[in-house]
């Protein structure tokens, strides 16, 4: 009869603990809630919980925390083990990106990723009765309606910091703030090329002169990245592909003699020109004929 019971008691907690993998996918734009078990009432222990958000590829997916409510770290480790949740963001070439471990009770930032695929995994193994658990809103968007990253203009008196290409728009050009005279200091200036899906954006240096030589980045830096680059973001748990996802330059053209050192083509619809200073030109540049840089695009 006591063994019976042990194993009724044993089957209880393995059904209560049971947290099936819940996958959600739309291939149109919307938005929904993902929820701890039990929430708003404290979650059980051990659980191991995975939600898998996917969409279509002409879709980024998007996490904000609404509620967050999970055992503190542990004070000997410093790090969360009763229960922790973590966020893996799989980019477009299969890469996976893992998050930190959250837990506590400090609602952690929203992720904004340009990706169609994350996996949420909500894990406990120690029996909690005060601590409420996490709601979670995801939002599916258009990748259509993502706009550049922001930038930041360091000295107010110049402009064209930064900006974006309009539909239909086959060809152009970008130039740095204050060409062909100067640039600003301590400035991000980003300038998002999109074109239609299946087209691809080729980039070419029609002039470039931020620092006197190549070694002076820190000055200034011209980049030119993948529009859909994961940044910002965990560790990758893959290894990276031999594709480029940007191309980075600094001090003259004079360092990029081969046609094409200068040019760039993105491997798909959208790609981000960036602009970063943290001096202006060197005093060895004022005078000279044109400083900063001016490319030209189409499709």
């Amino acid at each position: 009869m006591i063994l019976l019971i042990v194993i009724l008691h044993f089957i209880i907690i393995i059904e209560c603990s049971y947290c099936p993998i819940k996958h959600i996918h739309s291939s149109t734009p919307t938005t929904g809630f993902i929820e701890s078990p039990g929430h708003p009432s404290a979650y059980s222990a051990p659980l191991d919980c995975v939600f898998n958000i996917t969409t279509a590829a002409s879709n980024v997916i998007q996490l904000s925390f609404v509620t967050f409510d999970l055992a503190s770290k542990n004070q000997l480790s410093d790090q969360c083990l009763d229960s922790y949740l973590l966020v893996v963001v799989v980019d477009r070439h299969g890469r996976q990106h893992v998050g930190d471990r959250l837990c506590g009770n400090a609602v952690p930032s929203s992720i904004n990723t340009m990706q169609s695929w994350m996996q949420v995994q909500f894990v406990t193994t120690a029996a909690n009765n005060k601590h409420r658990g996490f709601r979670i809103q995801y939002r599916i968007l258009s990748e259509a309606a993502i706009q550049e990253p922001l930038s930041i203009l360091g000295e107010p008196m110049f402009s064209g910091c930064g900006g974006h290409s309009t539909p239909g728009q086959l060809s152009g050009e970008i130039l740095s703030p204050g060409y062909p005279s100067t640039y600003p200091k301590n400035s991000t200036c980003n300038w998002l090329i999109r074109v239609e899906a299946r087209q691809r954006i080729y980039i070419r240096i029609v002039h470039l002169h931020l620092a006197p030589t190549i070694a002076e980045c820190e000055r200034a830096s011209l980049t030119i990245i993948d529009g859909y680059k994961h940044e910002n973001f965990g560790n990758e748990r893959k290894e990276s592909t031999s594709e480029t996802s940007e191309a980075k330059f600094c001090g003259s053209q004079l360092y990029y003699s081969e046609e094409g050192m200068k040019s760039y083509l993105s491997s798909a619809n959208r790609i981000v020109v960036r602009l970063v200073t943290q001096e202006g030109p060197a005093s060895s540049m004022i005078g000279e004929e044109r400083i900063g840089f001016k490319v030209c695009r189409g499709v």
